[in-house]
Formats: C-alpha cells, structure tokens, sequence
C-alpha cells in the first residue's frame, strides 16, 4: 500500500488543488500526473488558458451560433416538439403535474417494462426480441 501510495501522490496534489479552483477540473487521462505543487499549477494554468482560448471562440461565434439554433427549431417544433425535447426532462415535467419527480436511472426501467414490443417500430421491435431471446 506504501508503494501505491506514492504513485498516487501526484494524483492527491491534483485532487487537492482542483478543490480550490473549481470548476476547473485536472485532466484524468494526463500520461504522466505531476509530483510537485508547482508541475500541478502548471497543469491548471495550461487547463485555464485552454478554456479561455475556447470561451473567445464561443463568445465570436454565439450570434452565428443562436441563427443556427433558432432555425433549426423554428422550422421543426410544431411538427417535432416531442421528438426533440429531451424526454427525461418531458417526463419529470409531466411527472410534477402528480407531485411527482421522474429519475431515468430509478424509473426507466420500471416504466421500459410495462412498454409492448409492438408499439414500437419494426427495427426497433427486432432488437428489442434479439436482446430478449
């Protein structure tokens, strides 16, 4: 455990750093986590002028951005509404009409067990006979 430990002691410099400067968080792929406070700094340094290269990007390129977004829905949402919003956000919303709360990782399986297989359409009923067989 005391040779492990050392190896993860540049992996706890990170974790301890990261607490402070949330939410700006260490990249956990890194090859190699720095051993020393200051490598660690570095590596958040790098991590902040990473982000604020791409917030610029963002910021120039968020009109052209929101155009797109507006005509991409304007165009669909009354054919489309329920198609494109997120249904766990639709189900909670319909949920809290009961003083209810819908969680996917607590209720989807409750609920995908009542659904019948041919409701659904016939690519979608093949895998589902597949998975179940």
């Amino acid at each position: 455990m005391e040779t492990k430990a050392e190896e993860l002691k540049g992996y706890t410099v990170l974790k301890h750093l990261s607490h402070h400067l949330r939410p700006i968080y260490p990249d956990r792929e890194m090859p190699e986590l720095p051993l020393n406070l200051s490598d660690c700094t570095e590596h958040f340094r790098g991590i902040v002028n990473s982000m604020h290269t791409t917030a610029e990007e963002v910021l120039k390129s968020l009109r052209g951005i929101e155009e797109r977004v507006e005509s991409y829905l304007s165009g669909r949402w009354e054919s489309g509404k329920l198609k494109l919003i997120p249904g766990t956000e639709l189900l909670d919303e319909v949920f809290k009409n009961f003083n209810l709360r819908f969680v996917k990782l607590r209720d989807g399986p409750g609920l995908a067990s009542k659904l019948d297989v041919s409701d659904f359409d016939k690519e979608l009923s093949s895998i589902l006979r597949r998975l179940d067989s």
